[in-house]
């Protein structure tokens, strides 16, 4: 009986941090993350991660965490294009 209710406890806490994790990626953009996504935008809805750094001052490392962070909120799609990467605006509601 006592293994039963542990096995309930743990199978609990594992749901609690599966649904906060959930709600961590669905987090609200940030002000400098709706920005880039409106420059994508004007841009014709896709770009390249250096014409983002380029327009922005941004440090390449800062740039490259920016358009990860909004791939995996699902607001953009990044792919190669020869050695650049190439970000897809996906969603245009923000």
């Amino acid at each position: 009986m006592a293994v039963v209710a542990l096995v309930v406890v743990l199978v609990a806490a594992a749901v609690v941090l599966v649904l906060r994790r959930q709600r961590r990626s669905a987090a609200t953009l940030r002000p400098d993350d709706v920005e880039v996504l409106r420059f994508i935008r004007d841009r014709g809805g896709k770009i390249t991660e250096v014409e983002i750094r380029q327009r922005f001052s941004l440090p390449r490392t800062s740039s490259w965490r920016q358009v990860k962070r909004l791939e995996q909120l699902q607001y953009v799609r990044i792919t190669k294009q020869g050695q650049q990467n190439l970000v897809e605006l996906l969603k245009d509601g923000f």
